[in-house]
C-alpha cells in the first residue's frame, strides 16, 4: 500500500471497521489519493501504531502534528504528515463529502469529544453519558447520510 500510494496514483481500499459511522460502512470501497497537502476535513488514510491502517478525519495541525480521528471514535491520533498514505477521494465511487458547510462544526465538535474522553480518564461509558457527546451523536452520528 504504501508502494502504491508513493507512486502518486489513486488506489482502492475496502473499509472494514466502524470508527467512521454512519459516513462509511464495513465493506465500502474507497478511493485514496496521495496529495502534497491536507486539510482540516480531509479523511486520511495512515499506518497507526499496531494497529494496521486507519482511515480517520482530519481535526487539527498543530506544530507539524495531524491530530485525526473516526466521527464515531472517541481516540484521537497525533501523527506526521510524512505517515499519510492518502486522502479518501471517493467511498463506493461517490463524492464528495455530504457534510457540506457543516464539516467545520463536525471537526471542532469531534476534536471535543476526544477532548472529552481523555477528561473522563480515557473511559467511553463515562463519555456518552456527558451532554456533549449526546449532541455530537444526535447532530452526525443518528443520521442516515446519503452520498450525492
Amino acid at each position: 500500500m504504501k508502494a502504491r500510494s508513493k507512486s502518486g496514483k489513486p488506489f482502492e481500499m475496502t473499509v472494514s471497521g466502524v470508527s467512521m459511522l454512519p459516513f462509511m460502512k464495513k465493506g465500502d470501497i474507497i478511493t485514496v489519493q496521495r496529495l502534497d497537502k491536507y486539510e482540516i476535513g480531509d479523511i486520511l488514510v495512515f499506518p497507526y501504531k499496531n494497529e494496521g491502517m486507519l482511515v480517520h478525519r482530519l481535526l487539527k495541525i498543530e506544530d507539524g502534528r495531524l491530530y485525526c480521528k473516526g466521527d464515531n471514535a472517541f481516540r484521537t491520533e497525533d501523527i506526521t504528515s510524512e505517515q499519510v498514505l492518502g486522502k479518501v477521494v471517493t467511498v463506493n465511487e461517490k463524492g464528495p463529502e455530504p457534510y457540506g458547510r457543516r464539516l467545520k462544526v463536525l471537526c471542532k465538535s469531534s476534536m471535543r469529544i476526544g477532548e472529552l474522553f481523555v477528561r473522563c480518564g480515557r473511559n467511553v461509558e463515562l463519555a456518552k453519558k456527558h451532554l456533549l457527546y449526546k449532541s455530537y451523536q444526535k447532530a452526525f452520528l443518528n443520521q442516515q447520510i446519503s452520498l450525492i
